[in-house]
């Protein structure tokens, strides 16, 4: 009897690995559930500056009436709702996101829970999240 040996090409591997890798890390260190299909994951940015933290998610056609903002810990959960519009036409084709959205994003250790505010302007709703006192950068001058 003959045995076959199957060989891996570690290089396919690699770039698989790393043309992956962005998507791979969001999914571990940001993503905190798995959601049921059928609910839309808005793309988002995080950011920061000395002072705070800036979490943007694309969310058009949203209304600030039809989102809902949570903190736990340190976890944001967005949801949010984008009904259909009536229309006198028939939709033969479309790439709109309608249903639920929803994202839950895992804040950095240093992020200060008491002072987060959010605002939503063309689609694009934005949270500013303070920075702990103790973590923000400080002068030390020479005496």
């Amino acid at each position: 009897m003959n045995k076959m040996r199957l060989k891996t090409n570690q290089a396919i591997f690699s770039d698989v690995l790393i043309n992956n890798f962005g998507q791979i890390v969001n999914d571990m260190l940001s993503e905190t559930t798995n959601k049921p299909q059928g609910i839309y994951r808005p793309p988002f940015q995080l950011s920061e500056n000395d002072e705070q933290y800036m979490l943007q998610l694309s969310l058009p056609g949203v209304t600030k009436q039809n989102i809902s903002i949570n903190q736990e810990e340190h976890i944001i959960k967005i949801e949010a709702h984008r009904a259909t519009t009536a229309s006198n036409y028939t939709v033969l084709h479309s790439e709109f996101n309608h249903g639920k959205y929803a994202r839950e994003v895992r804040l950095p250790k240093n992020a200060s829970l008491d002072a987060i505010s959010a605002k939503l302007q063309d689609g694009l709703l934005t949270l500013f999240v303070q920075k702990k006192e103790e973590s923000k950068p400080k002068s030390i001058s020479i005496t």
